[in-house]
This record gives C-alpha cells, structure tokens and sequence, in this order.
C-alpha cells in the first residue's frame, strides 16, 4: 500500500503496510483462520496474511488459533502412532520406541536440573535383570527380517 508522508512539505510515497489497529474477523476469516492454523502456519504468518499485528490477532481469536494448532500437533502425532504400530515402517517404529522411550526415562540427573554436559560418572551399581528391549521389526511381506 502507498502512504504519503508529509516532511517539513516534502511529499515522499513508501511501501509499508496498514495494520488494522483493531482486528475482528467475520466469520469467514474465522473459519480461514483456523484452517491456517490447522495447516500449521504460525501467529506471524496469519496475521500478515490477514494484515493485522499477531498481538491483534492474538486478542481477537486467539482462543480459535490455539485450539486449531493443538488439533494439528494430535492429528500429526496420531498418524505417527498409527504409522509406527503398523508394523509396516520399521523406521518410523524405531522413531517413535526412541522418541516414546526418551520422553519416559530421561537421562540420570536431567530430571533434576543437571546438565548433560560433564556428568562425573556413576558408581558401579548391579544391573536390573531386564536391562534392554527386543524389537522384532518384519518386512513390507509379514516376514521377520534376517538376523545378522
């Protein structure tokens, strides 16, 4: 949009945008909106769209955004979770037992507030008795894949 500045009586046009100070979607917008926000574009990319600031954004249907993009995380995390336990993407499997297993079992003395870096080591202590996992992973045929 072109805006005419007045300097001193010196006229000069730019190309900067006119923010509406005060956002209120119609309906339409609304429903637009969270399509956009379920497609996973974030709050800056959907107010711009809509030209208006996030902060306006965020005031006048922020509710309406959050929900949408949560819906987007769950929907993309079902997919996984179907994708994994399928047992037809041994990849996506071991993405999701890695990133699963990461979330329960943190690293000793991460879930207290320690860093990962430069940990003295610990004491020798006696292994559980089930101290690993097995994952029989099987090919796109049904078929067990060979052991090496």
């Amino acid at each position: 949009m072109e805006e005419t500045i007045d300097y001193n009586n010196q006229t000069e046009e730019t190309d900067t945008p006119s923010y509406h100070s005060h956002f209120n979607p119609l309906p339409d917008e609304l429903e637009h909106i969270q399509y956009l926000a379920k497609l996973g574009c974030n709050e800056n990319y959907i107010a711009a769209h809509f030209d208006t600031t996030r902060e306006h954004l965020m005031d006048s249907c922020g509710h309406v955004v959050s929900k949408a993009a949560h819906e987007s995380r769950l929907s993309i995390l079902q997919v996984l979770y179907d994708l994994a336990g399928s047992g037809r993407h041994p990849s996506v499997t071991m993405f999701w037992a890695k990133v699963f297993c990461a979330s329960m079992f943190p690293a000793s003395g991460e879930a207290d507030g320690e860093s990962s870096k430069a940990k003295p080591k610990p004491p020798a202590v006696q292994k559980p008795k089930f101290d690993r996992v097995v994952f029989h992973v099987y090919n796109n045929e049904g078929e067990p894949n060979l052991e090496v």
